[in-house]
Parts: C-alpha cells; structure tokens; sequence
C-alpha cells in the first residue's frame, strides 16, 4: 500500500515539473490527459481529473479501438460519482460500450435512486471487474 502511494505522489512530481512539448501529436496529447486524470483522481484532486478526462474523451479518435476511449470513460463515470454528480445517461449507451459500462450504469442507477441495499449488491456483485478496473 505504500509503495502505490509512493509511486502516485513521484508520478505527481513528474507530472508538475514537466512540460509536455507544444509539438506533440494529438494521440500523446490524449495519452498525456488521460495518465494526468488517473494521477490527479488517485490524489482525490476530483476536479482536475474530470477536466482533463473530460478534455481527452473530447480529443481521442473516434475511428480507432474502443479500449482507450472505454477505459477513460469508466474512469470519468468513477470521478464523476465521486464528485456528487451523475453521470449522463446517454454515456452508458455509446455504440459499442454498453457491455464495457453496464456494471457502472447499475451503479450509477443506484446512486440516483440512492437505494444502498442495491448499490451494495452490484458492487459485491461486480467486484471483481471493479478491482481489476
């Protein structure tokens, strides 16, 4: 445990005494804004990391893979209801990750309906997916 809060706090000081160059192509500028959410959400700095996800859901290419742009979704969804916000519903049904944020849309539908006995059961239901998330 730790060394993970090691490893997030000299991620944070790499990031804050770098510059990330103007040339960059817009993938690494998306990569950048992605790796930058997750540290800052690791940090609980809530705002930063759903602004600069925000910001890469917006740059990512949309003719490519899924994975990426499913990866920093889940992870705007997670920020987003740690934030006190609910997330669109029309996040949960982009062509092509309905399978991929189904157990985030259940939980999301809790949180909305602020029913704990429901939210409990999707998160021990899901647990699994959710850790290795």
């Amino acid at each position: 445990m730790f060394s993970c809060v090691l490893q997030v706090e000299q991620a944070q000081k790499l990031l804050s005494n770098s510059a990330f160059p103007e040339s960059a192509s817009n993938n690494q500028m998306c990569r950048y804004m992605f790796y930058s959410g997750r540290i800052q959400a690791l940090r609980l700095e809530y705002t930063k990391a759903f602004s600069n996800l925000s910001q890469c859901l917006r740059k990512a290419p949309t003719n490519t893979g899924l994975g990426f742009r499913t990866a920093a979704q889940r992870l705007l969804v997670v920020v987003q209801l740690l934030m006190g916000e609910i997330p669109d519903r029309n996040v949960f049904f982009t062509k092509g990750m309905q399978t991929e944020l189904a157990p985030y849309l259940a939980i999301t539908q809790a949180v909305r309906r602020g029913d704990l006995v429901v939210f409990n059961s999707v998160v021990s239901e899901q647990a699994a997916l959710l850790q290795k998330d």
